[in-house]
């Protein structure tokens, strides 16, 4: 059997997590990785690429999911290859994760984080296109 969520229920679950990525006392962070790509929960292994800061609120939500805004660009700290990203509060708290890809990847649409380059190298720029969180059903 096949569940269908309403637009209210999705909107919702979007609401929620808008309010828990802006908890804190600060601006939500989306951190950029290189692989392997870690559980939500786990401590990360992977190579901290860069780190980009989301606005404060972080986005909107509308019956598309939500929407998370970043004016500033983030900075690699080292070189390497972005594969995936974790959404976190901004005490560091993660919120959720997912794939990261340039928005040229023939993949783009099945990514969380739309980026401008996977390519990092120390001290340059990363912009994120898009992050958009769609609620399933």
């Amino acid at each position: 059997m096949t569940i269908q969520v309403s637009s209210t229920a999705k909107q919702a679950k979007s609401t929620i997590t808008k309010n828990l990525l802006d908890a804190g006392t600060g601006a939500a962070r989306i951190e950029l990785y290189s692989d392997p790509r870690t559980a939500i929960d786990a401590h990360v292994t992977a190579t901290l690429l860069a780190t980009i800061t989301l606005d404060d609120p972080c986005g909107t939500v509308d019956e598309d999911g939500l929407h998370l805004v970043a004016s500033t660009t983030g900075q690699a700290l080292v070189d390497g290859i972005v594969t995936w990203g974790r959404a976190t509060d901004s005490d560091g708290h993660a919120v959720f994760s997912g794939t990261a890809l340039q928005f040229d990847d023939v993949n783009v649409a099945t990514a969380a984080f739309v980026i401008d380059k996977a390519q990092v190298y120390a001290g340059g720029f990363i912009v994120l296109a898009q992050a958009t969180l769609s609620e399933g059903g």
